[in-house]
């Protein structure tokens, strides 16, 4: 098991280099903050908190592009941010 914090914007990279390194059949799991209203171009934005947001869209291909089957995928709060929950999803995907 590994645990790891991804801070980049664009997720690509950090899915193919996990991809990478999961052997076939492994899971990966992870929340990422998700986009809320008009979607960016690009997938990702910086949110209201300060914090980057992602289009469901978007984790999902970039997932599938890095060699991930998607098991779930699932709105949930995150975490709270001013006494509010900021939602988030909540992925487990398998390596092929």
């Amino acid at each position: 098991t590994t645990s790891l914090r991804l801070t980049s914007i664009d997720l690509a990279p950090s899915f193919t280099g996990i991809g990478q390194k999961t052997a076939p059949l492994g899971l990966f799991g992870f929340t990422v903050e998700a986009m809320q209203g008009e979607t960016a171009a690009e997938g990702y934005r910086l949110g209201s908190t300060g914090r980057y947001v992602h289009d469901a869209a978007y984790v999902r291909r970039e997932l599938q592009q890095a060699g991930f089957d998607i098991l779930r995928f699932d709105d949930t709060p995150g975490r709270e941010e001013m006494g509010k929950p900021v939602p988030c999803y909540l992925v487990l995907a398998q390596r092929r």
